[in-house]
Formats: structure tokens, C-alpha cells, sequence
């Protein structure tokens, strides 16, 4: 037969683990229990609603009571988000030697294996390094992770580019023959920066799940 609907419980422990992402788990719990009762008068559609609201507004008030530890530890988010990529990076500049000169040549598409490899490298350097300041971030700003990783989305394009900048220039005034370019200022490179805010969560629920859970034993 067809799945039967989520019981009221296993909506609840689910909408419970959404806000336990924003605030404490015993306070989330006691929001989701008010809105279940309240839900047999208004709704379903409503209950999510309120979720919803109820978890963005939790991150907008985080971000008002303390801009400047938010923007703070979003700042230092990002430039540990950059360095770990630019150890990523690293990383794929020695294999990419390797696989340049060992793989490619054995290969009859060049340009397209050497196009898929780079676009790998992007995501890998982007997602580890995003993942792991995430994870950072969980250690030292309890209670406030959600707020500091959408304040680091939109502070880590110019960590990025303040960077990548400085280093362009260190190449450059050194007289140094590497092949680096100096960063793109366009709007649409801004824009992938966005894609960063899902492994930041990723990284920060799973250091904050981790906690509760040693806390709870």
C-alpha cells in the first residue's frame, strides 16, 4: 500500500532537529511540543510555518544581540575556511603534476580529463575547507553557529579575494614564475560563494549534534 503520513511524532523529532540547530536541544523541544498542540486547531501548513519562522527568526536575533562577535568569528571562519582550501590546493597541485604527466598522456581527451580533474580540485578545496571551519566554528561559538556561517557566506568572498589578491602580488614582487592569476572581480564569482553555506552547516550541525549528544550522557 502507500506510506502512510509522518505520525505527529516523527514530525516532530524531525521539525525538533531543525531547531535544535539554532538553539538548545530541551528549548527546542519545548517549542515543537506548544506548536503540536496548537497544530489539531491550525493546521499542518501552519506548524511547518512556524518552524520555519521560528528558526530564521532565532538566527536574525542571534545576529542582532552581538554583531560584533558574529561578524568576529565569521571573519576568522573564513580565513580558516582559506587555508585549509589553499592546503587542499596544494594538495592537487603536486597530483595534478602527477596526473598530468603520468595519466593524460596515456589518454585521448586531454583537455576534457584535464577540465573534469580541475573542476574536482574547485569542489574538493571549496568543500573541505568550508566543512572543516564549520566545524571550527561549532567549538567556540555555542549557541550562535547558523548565525556566524550565513555571516561567513557573506564575508568570505572578500577574506577570498583579499587573499588571493595579496598573494598575487607576493608572486609578483618576488619575480617568482608561477602561474597565478590575479583574483576575477566579478559578481558571478561572488555568487559561488553561496554554495559554501551547506557545507558550513554541514560542518557546524555535526559538531553541535556531537556535543549534544556527549552532553545528553
Amino acid at each position: 500500500g502507500f506510506p502512510s503520513p509522518a505520525s505527529p511524532m516523527d514530525k516532530g523529532k524531525i521539525a525538533e532537529g531543525l531547531l535544535s540547530l539554532v538553539m538548545e536541544r530541551p528549548q527546542a523541544a519545548a517549542v515543537i511540543g506548544d506548536l503540536l498542540e496548537t497544530e489539531a486547531v491550525s493546521g499542518e501548513s501552519w506548524f511547518w510555518a512556524q518552524v520555519i519562522r521560528t528558526w530564521f527568526g532565532t538566527v536574525w536575533s542571534d545576529a542582532k544581540s552581538e554583531p560584533r562577535f558574529i561578524l568576529g568569528m565569521a571573519l576568522l571562519g573564513a580565513f580558516v575556511c582559506w587555508g585549509i582550501a589553499s592546503l587542499a590546493s596544494m594538495a592537487f597541485f603536486f597530483s595534478s603534476e602527477i596526473v598530468w604527466h603520468l595519466v593524460l598522456p596515456r589518454l585521448s581527451l586531454h583537455a576534457a580529463a584535464s577540465v573534469a580533474f580541475g573542476r574536482v580540485q574547485m569542489l574538493t578545496e571549496l568543500f573541505a575547507g568550508s566543512f572543516y571551519a564549520g566545524q571550527w566554528i561549532a567549538r567556540y561559538a555555542l549557541g550562535r553557529e547558523v548565525a556566524v556561517c550565513v555571516a561567513m557566506t557573506i564575508v568570505g568572498p572578500v577574506v577570498f579575494l583579499g587573499m588571493g589578491l595579496l598573494l598575487w602580488l607576493a608572486v609578483n614582487l618576488g619575480g617568482a614564475h608561477l602561474a597565478v592569476a590575479p583574483p576575477a572581480l566579478r559578481l558571478g564569482g561572488f555568487a559561488w560563494f553561496a554554495l559554501l553555506l551547506p557545507p558550513y552547516l554541514l560542518g557546524a550541525g555535526t559538531a553541535r549534534r556531537r556535543r549534544q549528544s556527549e552532553a545528553a550522557n
